[in-house]
């Protein structure tokens, strides 16, 4: 296995949580982040950015070497379940790893690098075990 696939943090996004609660809290935006599991660390991370879009039964894919391609799905809540209308271009939207914000097209050029929230923890986490 390559360093980028066993370094490479692992990006959750959205979901369901289940009919009945979906239900009951329509407007919960619990979904609508994105969150990063950290690599070797073990840490989540909650990326500063959020979409208005809930989305549970899709499908999220590493695209390239920097994005998380998000298709498919649909809003879990009753309101907005098959509605017909689907603010994303053809079901689809494109997350940038990197600047972890939402950006809606494919950069094929974009390499994966820590984002700032992520590198700071680990710049914190070693100087401070370094320093005697």
């Amino acid at each position: 296995m390559s360093w980028f696939a066993k370094n490479l943090p692992r990006f959750v996004f959205g979901g369901s949580t289940n009919d009945t609660f979906d239900l009951l809290h329509a407007g919960d935006a619990g979904c609508l982040d994105v969150f990063i599991l950290s690599m070797p660390s073990f840490v989540w991370f909650k990326a500063g950015t959020t979409t208005q879009v809930r989305r549970a039964n899709h499908f999220c894919q590493v695209i390239g070497q920097g994005q998380m391609l998000v298709i498919g799905g649909h809003n879990p809540a009753p309101e907005g379940f098959l509605d017909g209308v689907d603010p994303w271009t053809r079901g689809m939207n494109i997350f940038d790893m990197n600047s972890l914000n939402w950006t809606g097209a494919y950069n094929p050029g974009i390499i994966y690098d820590r984002p700032p929230v992520v590198q700071q923890y680990y710049t914190n986490r070693y100087i401070s075990v370094y320093i005697f």
